[in-house]
């Protein structure tokens, strides 16, 4: 089939599709007559085409976005879904009737509409409970860093940190086991009012890679704004023998953001995972995860 579809053919599919959409029915249509709403979303969709060059040449992910962006969001799916199943409709639950009638959210549509470094790999409905962020049990980062010993690479410029003197991994990863462990972060988190900076820190690596590259990896039941930068900028500092363990280790126990705390470029920081628990113990996580963290949970 070829690709390539004409201005004409285009925009009498488009027209079609939003005279079907009337026939079908929709919230926006019923506050508007049929003929109204046909018109307005039909010529919507043809302003739309005659604006975007790339349409006309038939670029197939441009037409999907648009039908994704003008198109979709008028269709009554439940409506359509009844029709569909006909009698069989009226025998079902109002739970089975709102799941065969919801819109239906697939990674491909996702996809058409993210943007090029963003992937959406697959799409499932969330159990009852479940929040994005008080739900998760822990969030892992990686920062990928070159240093002088590193050739230059073109290619991964854009995806690690450059440091330009040859870091000390050894004396990095020394420093690491002095932030291990639950404690109050203060020092190398954003302060914001009424917030707690406590934090356990899990893991904290820091490994030369075969091609002498530098991964450090974090991993915490959370992260505070600005934290992972400013604890791996804290650790260059360290590689870099800028800054005394014993240093590091006073900035940790004071708690409180000065001025030796330097927060690197994101450059080369990647969000790696972010794991949940059962679905049972969601809504509970997210409860645990709202209650403010104090001093006295800090064992020394």
């Amino acid at each position: 089939m070829n690709r390539c579809l004409s201005r004409r053919r285009f925009s009498a599919w488009a027209l079609s599709a939003a005279c079907a959409l009337g026939m079908v029915g929709t919230a926006q249509a019923v506050e508007e007559p049929a003929d109204v709403f046909i018109k307005r979303v039909s010529g919507d969709i043809l302003e739309a085409i005659k604006a975007d060059k790339s349409i006309h040449s038939g670029d197939v992910n441009k037409i999907v976005v648009l039908v994704d962006q003008r198109v979709m969001p008028n269709v009554n799916f439940l409506r359509m879904t009844a029709s569909a199943v006909g009698p069989g409709w009226r025998q079902a639950t109002p739970e089975q009737q709102k799941r065969l009638g919801r819109t239906p959210l697939t990674a491909t549509r996702l996809n058409n509409l993210l943007p090029s470094d963003i992937a959406v790999h697959s799409v499932a409905l969330a159990a009852d409970g479940f929040d994005a962020r008080f739900s998760a049990i822990g969030r892992s980062y990686k920062y990928l860093i070159t240093d002088g010993l590193c050739k230059p690479n073109p290619k991964r410029a854009r995806y690690a940190l450059s440091v330009k003197k040859t870091l000390d991994v050894d004396l990095m990863q020394q420093g690491t086991k002095l932030l291990v462990g639950l404690r109050d972060f203060g020092a190398f988190c954003k302060p914001r009012e009424g917030a707690t900076t406590i934090r356990e820190l899990r893991t904290l690596t820091v490994t030369r890679l075969t091609d002498n590259s530098i991964e450090v990896f974090l991993e915490a039941d959370a992260f505070c704004h600005n934290m992972v930068r400013a604890i791996v900028g804290s650790l260059i500092a360290v590689g870099e023998k800028r800054q005394s363990l014993a240093e590091l280790k006073a900035m940790q126990e004071s708690a409180v953001r000065g001025a030796k705390v330097k927060v690197i470029a994101p450059r080369g920081l990647t969000l790696d995972a972010i794991s949940y628990p059962s679905d049972e113990k969601l809504a509970e996580q997210a409860e645990r995860a709202r209650r403010r963290r104090t001093a006295e949970e800090i064992s020394v």
